[in-house]
């Protein structure tokens, strides 16, 4: 006998028998003695269950240096092998060729990321609000200091935001003023994805000493407020003409228009500094940067192939969730027919993206998502919801086993896509990753169903709930003939096939 969904059809049947049993032993409908059953009923075969190796940790950031770079890039590549071995057992070969194309183009990526670890080149890009003077200082660079420089740097202009194509060793931010609170969302954000950075005033010509000397004062403190301060370095890129007077023995005044040279000796020498002794770590770092932005897409085509297989299974199990509350006699018997369904639906969700669990595990977190849902009031407003959406259809209106059966498809797809939501946040972090708890859950649970009652699946889910629920008494579906209908063939003890109708006559 084999048996794919034990927790499942081990929970449904003996939602079954005991109801079958109810009108000669009460005492066993005792919610806690139906939580145990279902663990005897499941427990043996769960037992013999090999726990899945968790996914690989996903190496720090820091410190940079050449083995970390080279190990992120392992990962990368263990991951994207995960990937290709998953599109080619769970996608019909029809659909794989697309797949496949997008790993060899991240493959392609992360060779040539490996091969730029020995680049000897650099880029140096300038950032800033329009009228900074970025043009000019970067006319000036290539002049006086470029043709200095042992090492190629090539420099690139932007305005405050990189173009997507470009990705800097060095990034000089330009201003004239003050900082803006975008500019220093700006500077936080390239800081935090590992930028080196310089602030660069301009144009200070244009003030007096006591203003310049203001003005530089807030730059530091701005500095000084981001994660990690960043150099202030002060520069007149072009300075504008002075009026020289010169007083003739005569008596007369001669007067005409002078150019000062550009004053950038503090910025020549901190870029001279950081090229000449700080080449590899920056080519590390930059390197750091792109190999994390190709695990992400990594992990983020992985995660969508997971959703993509983890839907159907989150939405066979809100129908038998459907049909279960549907046919139920008995109001106690719901707590183990869910308990069962939620458990079946956190092993199956688990093995989709390699988690983990034992079957322990996976009732524990079933009997949260149970708590969570009352806690919440989410049953309650799932009720709510769904019975002023059926108001307008009069035959379904009065029927309490559509609205509990709606109600019970309607929390167990919150409870799959809160799950899928975790795993994928989860995904690649190994052994720092968050373990499921009730926090964890809560924070999704609710957002979810306000965006989900916003959407056009709650009104598909209703349609199709409406459709296969609200039929004659005799046509009415089982939940154990669902699961067997909707999982893989599986043979069952005729004791656990009894059907839900004679389980009401007593």
């Amino acid at each position: 006998m084999t048996l794919t969904r034990p927790i499942l059809i081990g929970g449904l049947g003996l939602t079954a028998v005991l109801g079958l049993l109810n009108g000669l032993h009460d005492s066993l409908t005792d919610h806690a003695t139906l939580l145990v059953l279902m663990g005897v009923g499941s427990g043996v075969w769960w037992w013999r269950r090999r726990r899945q190796q968790p996914s690989s940790p996903v190496v720090p950031s820091s410190p940079v240096d050449r083995a970390a770079v080279d190990r992120l890039l392992a990962l990368t590549t263990e991951q994207l092998d995960t990937l290709t071995t998953e599109i080619r057992e769970h996608l019909d070969p029809e659909d794989r060729g697309p797949w496949l194309s997008r790993v060899e183009g991240l493959r392609q990526q992360g060779t040539a990321l490996a091969e730029d670890l020995d680049r000897q080149t650099l880029t140096l890009a300038l950032l800033g609000d329009p009228g900074v003077g970025k043009s000019t200082l970067r006319h000036h660079l290539s002049e006086t200091w470029l043709p200095s420089l042992a090492t190629t740097v090539m420099l690139q202009e932007g305005t405050t935001t990189l173009p997507a194509e470009q990705d800097p060793d060095i990034l000089l931010w330009v201003t004239a003023t003050d900082l803006t609170d975008s500019a220093l969302a700006s500077l936080r954000h390239y800081q935090q994805l590992g930028h080196r950075l310089v602030l660069v005033f301009n144009k200070q010509d244009q003030y007096g000493p006591l203003d310049r000397a203001t003005m530089q004062q807030q730059l530091h403190q701005h500095s000084q407020s981001l994660p990690e301060t960043i150099p202030v370095v002060a520069v007149t890129a072009q300075p504008g003409p002075l009026k020289v007077r010169r007083h003739q023995p005569n008596g007369s005044v001669e007067e005409w228009l002078e150019t000062p040279q550009p004053e950038t000796t503090d910025l020549l020498e901190h870029l001279r500094e950081l090229v000449q002794q700080q080449q590899q770590e920056l080519v590390l770092a930059t390197a750091m940067r792109q190999g994390q932005q190709l695990q992400r897409r990594v992990r983020d085509h992985l995660n969508q192939l997971r959703r993509q297989r983890a839907m159907p299974t989150v939405e066979r199990l809100q129908w038998i969730a459907a049909a279960t509350a549907f046919a139920n006699p008995l109001p106690s018997l719901d707590v183990l027919a869910t308990a069962a369904i939620n458990g079946q639906l956190v092993m199956d969700l688990g093995r989709i993206y390699q988690q983990g669990f034992s079957w322990q595990q996976a009732k524990a977190t079933a009997t949260t998502l149970a708590k969570l849902t009352v806690q919440l009031g989410l049953v309650e407003l799932s009720s709510q919801a769904l019975t002023s959406f059926l108001k307008s259809h009069a035959a379904t209106y009065v029927a309490g086993g559509v609205v509990q059966g709606l109600s019970a498809a309607y929390l167990t797809r919150l409870a799959g896509l809160s799950l899928i939501d975790h795993f994928e946040e989860q995904s690649g972090r190994g052994s720092e990753a968050a373990p499921l708890s009730v926090q964890s859950l809560s924070q999704r649970l609710r957002p979810l169903m306000k965006q989900s009652q916003q959407s056009d699946w709650f009104k598909d889910l209703v349609a199709e709930g409406l459709s296969r629920l609200h039929r004659p008494a005799d046509a009415a579906p089982t939940p154990v003939a669902l699961a067997t209908a909707s999982a893989e063939p599986i043979n069952l003890p005729e004791s656990l096939l009894c059907d839900q109708d004679n389980a009401s006559t007593d």
